[in-house]
């Protein structure tokens, strides 16, 4: 059902809103399937917000530990989460921060967190990876920097590393 909700809101066929209940309905419902056959009154979602959370990877428990956010491309203002461990970032399907842009790579670098410290490594081999404008291949990052990958700007962050300045 949810995936017919999400097809329904980028194809924009049906017209949505939300249940009392606060779950996403499709106006033609006489009821929310979610509310027990309860028949509460749509409201269109214009007058309010409603919220769908995607389940979480079966088995993934890393702990959120910082996040990135486009400055510049495609996805400007988009943000990407970072979890405990390695993170993998390209633009194959398989990586943990999956990226459009020039000049990103399938794999093109690794950002990890391991005793909070953070350090990115390029795994390209081009040269396309940068941190604050220098060229790297491993390098410690700390909050606010600015990360290029390819020819797309990105600005870390963490709020554990801004706790501890």
């Amino acid at each position: 059902m949810i995936r017919n909700l999400i097809g329904s809101l980028k194809s924009g066929k049906r017209e949505l809103g939300t249940c009392a209940g606060g779950h996403v309905v499709d106006l033609s419902w006489d009821s929310c399937p979610y509310c027990d056959g309860l028949a509460p009154e749509p409201r269109p979602m214009s007058q309010q917000t409603a919220t769908l959370k995607a389940p979480r990877a079966e088995g993934d428990k890393r702990r959120l530990v910082g996040w990135i956010v486009a400055l510049s491309g495609d996805n400007a203002d988009e943000d990407y989460r970072l979890h405990a461990g390695s993170n993998l970032v390209g633009t194959e399907a398989r990586c943990e921060v999956v990226l459009s842009g020039k000049g990103i790579a399938n794999r093109h670098c690794v950002i990890s967190c391991e005793a909070a410290e953070f350090t990115i490594t390029a795994l390209d081999g081009r040269d396309r990876t940068f941190v604050n404008g220098e060229r790297v291949q491993t390098r410690a990052l700390i909050d606010n920097d600015v990360v290029r990958l390819g020819d797309v700007e990105f600005e870390f962050k963490s709020r554990a590393l801004r706790q501890r300045r």
